[in-house]
Order: structure tokens, then sequence, then C-alpha cells
């Protein structure tokens, strides 16, 4: 137990990187230091001005003369200066716009800075032992870089452990006091410790953000597919309109629909074609009839509602006005084309010569959604009936169709509607009943 939580502990401060975002999670954190790098030496120039105006100010003292410290910190303050305005312009001028746009080139400038930065303010801590005798400039350098600046580990033992070298050599060579020489290796290893100590555990804490950032991204990004393979499925079996509705309020109310125009497509002789044929045939001729029916439907923006055996159910008028009697008429005539087109195929597959009754009628329905496991799209009404019974009367390869539809078009030349009398429908009185053909075919 406490070895395991011992290695829980471990693995959250020093994350292990998973191999397959790796390369994108360096990149994102190297993106993110080049931005805080170029911050740091935004801080740095005007604290550099400061210090090199100060230095200045020595000289017009006369410090120089007394204390030659003055004069290497001068110049020093100067170099760092142009060093910093250097790596400012480039950083400015080279900066990726994007963390996919970082190349190892980037890794190099962020570590070579950083090297002759804490390398520096060691120098300077080291010549500073002339004249204040303190180490802080050192420790101030050290912890900024620390907390600003996460960089890899081979990198941190590199820059600092060089940086800490040279400033025990200078503070050895220029500390004259022993007592303030041995609490200056004390206090600079200590501090050296904590902030090296603390440069990894802000490391491996961005580190460890990154991880958790990527991966609710992709969490995210596999609830989104998942969600749009749902979505997708749902439109299949019900109109996009209904899907929107169910997703925002999570039902679908039922709703009157005044202007609909419904048809029915029906098979000829389909109960002989049953007998006669194979059935595993015989399905996969009828799926290969209603996907095209599918397409035709999609192509007039129309609404498939089901399949009930060989019947084909659909709609127009449901999400658009006017009813698109004219676009459900269009493609009734196609689905008959279709079916003659492959009439010699169908006699070739199944011995028989497929045909289809098409029957359409307008009005009021109401639609709704049936149930809340499988659902399902459906439209009820005299209208509905009256469209079945339509399809019922019809005969091969014609399109029957009501009154209403027939007051509907006649101001159209490109339909011919021929009058068949009276017929009677189910559970109603007998109906006016017509014919439609194209009129080039009349």
């Amino acid at each position: 137990m406490r070895l395991s939580g011992l290695k829980n502990i471990k693995s959250k401060i020093f994350p292990v990187i998973p191999k397959n975002n790796r390369t994108e999670i360096k990149k994102l954190h190297l993106f993110e230091n080049l931005t805080r790098l170029q911050q740091l030496i935004s801080v740095l120039i005007p604290i550099h001005l400061l210090l090199f105006y100060l230095d200045y100010r020595h000289k017009l003292a006369g410090d120089w003369e007394n204390n030659e410290g003055y004069v290497y910190l001068y110049y020093l303050h100067l170099a760092m200066f142009i060093i910093l305005m250097i790596f400012f312009t480039l950083n400015f001028i080279k900066k990726p716009g994007n963390p996919e746009m970082v190349t190892i080139r980037h890794s190099y400038s962020e570590f070579i800075f950083l090297f002759i930065f804490l390398l520096w303010s060691a120098i300077v801590t080291g010549i500073d032992q002339l004249i204040h005798g303190s180490i802080s400039v050192f420790i101030l350098s050290l912890f900024a870089t620390a907390v600003l600046i996460s960089i890899r580990t081979w990198q941190s033992i590199i820059i600092f452990g060089i940086s800490f070298i040279v400033f025990i050599a200078l503070i050895t060579i220029f500390q004259e006091d022993h007592h303030k020489l041995f609490a200056h290796y004390t206090n600079g290893t200590i501090l050296l410790i904590i902030g090296w100590l603390t440069s990894r555990l802000i490391y491996f804490g961005r580190v460890n953000d990154f991880i958790n950032k990527r991966t609710i991204e992709i969490k995210n990004a596999e609830l989104e597919e998942s969600k749009s393979r749902a979505d997708e499925l749902l439109c299949n079996v019900l109109p996009n309109n209904v899907v929107e509705q169910i997703n925002i309020e999570g039902y679908y109310s039922p709703e009157l629909k005044e202007n609909v125009t419904v048809v029915f497509t029906d098979f000829v002789g389909f109960t002989k074609i049953v007998e006669d044929c194979d059935s595993a045939n015989l399905v996969e001729i009828l799926d290969e009839f209603f996907q095209y029916f599918d397409y035709i439907i999609k192509k007039y923006n129309l609404e498939k509602i089901k399949t009930i055996g060989d019947g084909y159910m659909f709609a127009g008028g449901l999400f658009k006005d006017g009813g698109q009697i004219k676009e459900a008429i269009e493609a009734s005539f196609e689905i008959i084309e279709f079916i003659k087109n492959r009439s010699s195929l169908n006699l070739i597959q199944t011995g028989h010569e497929w045909g289809v009754r098409i029957g359409i009628h307008h009005g009021p329905v109401i639609a709704g959604v049936i149930g809340k496991w499988r659902l399902t799209y459906d439209l009820w009404g005299k209208t509905v009936n009256i469209a079945a019974g339509l399809e019922e009367e019809s005969e091969k390869d014609k399109i029957n169709i009501s009154e209403e539809i027939k007051t509907a078009i006649e101001s159209d030349s490109g339909f011919i509607v021929l009058s068949r009398g009276k017929f009677p429908i189910k559970n109603m009185q007998p109906l006016n009943m017509y014919f439609i053909e194209r009129k080039n075919n009349g």
C-alpha cells in the first residue's frame, strides 16, 4: 500500500508523457516557454537600462577609480543589454505563430539564452563581491528562471550546474572575508537545490497540465464524434428538424400540419412475386429499389416516412411551405421511370415484371414521434387514409390523385389530368379520382 501510494505521488509530480502525445506536448510546452521568455526579456531590458544608468552615475561620482568592480559591472550590464536586445528581436521576428510551427531550433535558442543569462548572473555576483559582497543577483536570476521558464531536466542540470560552478569559483576568488564566503557557499548551495527542485516541480506541473488538457480535448472530441454519429444515425430515422428539437428539448411534441402532401407507393402483384422468388434475392432487390427511392426523395427535399412491407410512404410540406405538391408528383414520376427502366433486369432476376402504383393526396395531418425506444416519426389523420386508399385504387405504373391535388395543379401546363370518376375508399364516401400524366407522354 505504501509503495503504491509513493508511486501515485511520483506519477503526479513526475508524469510520464504518453508516447503518442509526446511530440505535441513538447511543442505546446516550448511554445508557452517562448512566450514567457519574451515576457522575461521585456522586463529585463528596462532593468538593465536602469543598471547601466546607475553604473554611469558611479563613474561620474569617481567610484570607478576607487573600485574596479564598478568598471566590470558597467561592461557586463552593457553586454547583457545588447544580448537581451538581440534575443528580443530574434524571438519577436522568429517566434512561431502556433505550437505546430515550433522546431528544435526554438529549443536551442531558449537553452542558449537561459545558459547565458544564468552564467552572466554568476559572473556579476562574483564581481559584486568587490563592492557589496551579496549573492542576491545570482539567487534572483536562479529563481526567476526556475519559476518563469520551465525547462527539461537535462537542460536544467547543465544550466544550473555550470552557472553554479562559475558562481562558486568567482566568489572564492573575489570574496576575501572567509565568514561571508562560507555563508555564501552554504546559502548558495541550499538555494540552488531549492531552486532546482522548484523548477522540476513547476516543469512537471505544467507538463501535467498539458497532458490533462490534451486528455480532456481528446475526450471532448470523442464525445463530439459519438454525438455526431448518434445524430447522423438519428437523422436516418427521423427528419432533421425533429432531431434538432429532440436534442434541444428532449422530446418532439405532436403537431398539426395543415398543408401536407402524402404519397403511398406499392408494388403490383408483390404477393405472387414473393411466392416465386428466393427470399434473400427478393430482399436484396427491394433494398436496391428503396435506396433509389430514398435518393429521389432527398433530391426533391421531401421526407421519407416509412416502409411497410413492399410499400413506401413519403410526404412533402412537413417542414416547407406550400405542401410541395409538384415536387411529390415529380418524385412519383421518377419512381415509376426507375422501375420501368429496370423491367428487363427485374424479369431476369425474379421471373416477373415489376410495376408500381402510387396514390397522392393533400391536406392536414398530425405529425409526431412514437414511443421512447426505436423512435418512429409518423403521420396520422384522414389525409393519410385517403392517400392510402388512392394508392389501392391506382393501377400499374399510374399515379392516382385526389380532387385536392387536381385543383392545386390545374394551372400547371406540364401535366395532363384524366378523370376516372368516383371510387370507394374504406370507411369513407366514394371520392373523385384522377390519373395524372406528363404532357409530353400524352
